[in-house]
C-alpha cells in the first residue's frame, strides 16, 4: 500500500536503521563466507577460510597470497562496515575511529562483548549526529531566508 510508505529527507536515517544497519552488516559477512565457528578456532583457521575464497580456489596458497588475501577482505570487511555507518547518516566526523578500532579488536580477539551501556553509547551517538542536523538545517533556513 503506497500510503504506508514513509519518505525521509535525504541522508535522515529511518527509525529502525540501526537495527537494519547491523543485520545488513551481519549479512554482509555471512554471505562473504565468514563463519563464527572459523573464528573460534583461532586465526589460522580463520585466515585459510578467506585466504582459500579469495585465491583460485587451490587449497594451498602460499604465505604471500594468503597475507594479501586478509589485506584485501579486511579492507572489504572496513568498506562494508563503512558503508552501514554512511547508510545510518552518521558523518567521519562524528566517529572516533581510534576507539571504533579498539572496539572491533577488542571484539574479536575476545576480550570484551557488546553491552548493554555499549548500545546506549551508540543511541547517544546517534542522538548527537541528529542533533547536529538539527542545528545546520536550523542555520540554513536562516541562510535561506537572508538570501
Amino acid at each position: 500500500m503506497i500510503s504506508s510508505f514513509r519518505r525521509y529527507p535525504a541522508g535522515c536515517a529511518r527509525p529502525h536503521a540501526p537495527i537494519r544497519g547491523l543485520s545488513l552488516a551481519a549479512t554482509a559477512l555471512l554471505a562473504a563466507g565468514f563463519h563464527p565457528a572459523l573464528a573460534q578456532q583461532g586465526g589460522a583457521a580463520a585466515g585459510s577460510r578467506v585466504g582459500s575464497q579469495a585465491g583460485s580456489g587451490a587449497s594451498g596458497m602460499s604465505a604471500e597470497g594468503a597475507r594479501a588475501a586478509r589485506e584485501k577482505g579486511s579492507y572489504s570487511l572496513g568498506v562494508l562496515l563503512g558503508f552501514e555507518l554512511r547508510q545510518l547518516g552518521i558523518p567521519a566526523g562524528s566517529v572516533a575511529f581510534d576507539k571504533m578500532d579498539q572496539g572491533l579488536r577488542d571484539v574479536v580477539k575476545g576480550t570484551a562483548v557488546p553491552s548493554q551501556a555499549d548500545r546506549q553509547n551508540v543511541q547517544q551517538l546517534l542522538r548527537l549526529v541528529m542533533q547536529d542536523r538539527a542545528a545546520a538545517a536550523g542555520k540554513n533556513e536562516s541562510a535561506a531566508r537572508k538570501f
